[in-house]
């Protein structure tokens, strides 16, 4: 009986989490369906900038949840209260028609592999723009444990980046070049997928905020666009 049966969250989570654990299981399957759709739709196209790219992103996103009667509003560019001069790339907010928030609560950052430009090439991974460093420094996502990178592939396969990426991250290790924030090993990207689909890979990290020390985790999804 589904009475009996044991509970993915335990009793000494609080509802809250519980209910928004349950909300970013749904959104995920919901973001991976649509990267598909997304990439089908954009594939081997010549859109050359980020921004673009994103805008288009949002849009879909948008209006599948509509057309699905899904509960998830997509808002580009979202604003991060804290740090009034950063913007997440898409930020996810539930909207019901019993209950509406103004707060993300599952933020999406969006990167092009490769970045261009020598001096962001290591972009997903560190610097000013760093993709993973900015949930680490709580630049985005601070309100949640688990968060998203989306990154448009246009070059080399999937095997190269994940390969390239944990190189980079384990260079921060290594290297140990800013001592404001503490890259570990576990903010490599473990392989979720064995890359049983050609257009779309799927990774993830558990990595640590500077402030606090807290866990979070972020998904990896990757899209080829070419």
């Amino acid at each position: 009986m589904l009475a009996n049966k044991k509970s993915k969250y335990p009793g000494s989570i609080p509802q809250h989490q519980i209910r928004q654990n349950i909300e970013i299981d749904e959104l995920l399957v919901f973001l991976e369906d649509n990267l598909i759709l997304f990439q089908h739709k954009y594939f081997k196209q010549d859109i050359q900038t980020e921004p673009r790219l994103n805008e288009k992103l949002e849009l879909l996103l948008q209006h599948q949840s509509r057309m699905g009667d899904r509960p998830f509003m997509f808002k580009g560019e979202k604003l991060n209260e804290d740090h009034p001069l950063r913007k997440v790339d898409i930020g996810v907010m539930i909207s019901q028609k019993d209950r509406y928030e103004e707060n993300a609560f599952f933020s999406i950052e969006c990167k092009r592999l490769p970045t261009p430009g020598h001096v962001r090439e290591k972009e997903y991974v560190s610097g000013n723009l760093g993709g993973i460093e900015r949930f680490k420094r709580s630049l985005h996502g601070e309100t949640s444990s688990q968060n998203a990178i989306v990154a448009y592939v246009q070059l080399n396969d999937f095997e190269f980046w994940h390969k390239k990426i944990n190189e980079w991250i384990e260079e921060q290790i290594v290297l140990n070049i800013d001592e404001s924030i503490n890259w570990q090993r576990k903010d490599t990207l473990i392989n979720l997928c064995n890359y049983t689909r050609p257009e779309i890979a799927k990774y993830i990290s558990n990595n640590h905020r500077v402030v606090n020390n807290d866990e979070i985790k972020l998904y990896h999804l990757w899209i080829k666009l070419f």
